[in-house]
């Protein structure tokens, strides 16, 4: 079985990319939606990462208001995408203090909403100083388990 990790282009976050390495070959490429996926001999698992720095970071896309014809912004247009094609999304928010500043905030209902909307989707706020490990094994536990499955 041969595993690499796919990185999206616009991913700039070098120490991410630089830890990954060590564990894994990586391949830099244009992803549709999301930074990180795993290919597992020329197949893809059917899970994405899509990381995002902060809160605040989270803000900007989630209420990015640059709509299509369907009202939705690139965000919801490429989650919508994935997600139709059984996909798991995890959205991996570097912010422990993520709901803590959600539910302060007046947006919780939103996101709440999304969570039930996409059952696909999994937030998790993380460390950013174990975001590359937590990349990595999440991606090998997902590819060994969609190899098992085929």
């Amino acid at each position: 079985m041969e595993l690499k990790i796919l990185i999206d282009n616009k991913e700039n976050n070098q120490s991410i990319i630089t830890e990954i390495k060590k564990y894994i070959e990586i391949k830099r490429t244009g992803l549709l939606f999301g930074d990180y996926m795993i290919q597992v001999n020329s197949l893809t698992a059917p899970v994405i990462i899509k990381r995002l720095k902060n809160h605040d970071d989270f803000l900007k896309v989630l209420l990015d208001p640059t709509k299509d014809i369907n009202n939705n912004n690139k965000f919801f247009k490429g989650l919508k995408r994935v997600t139709q094609n059984n996909k798991d999304v995890i959205l991996l928010i570097e912010d422990e203090e993520f709901y803590k500043k959600l539910f302060s905030g007046p947006i919780r209902n939103k996101v709440i909403k999304l969570e039930i909307l996409y059952p696909n989707m999994k937030i998790v706020p993380i460390s950013e100083t174990i975001t590359a490990k937590y990349i990595y094994l999440t991606l090998i536990y997902r590819a060994k388990k969609f190899y098992s499955n085929l």
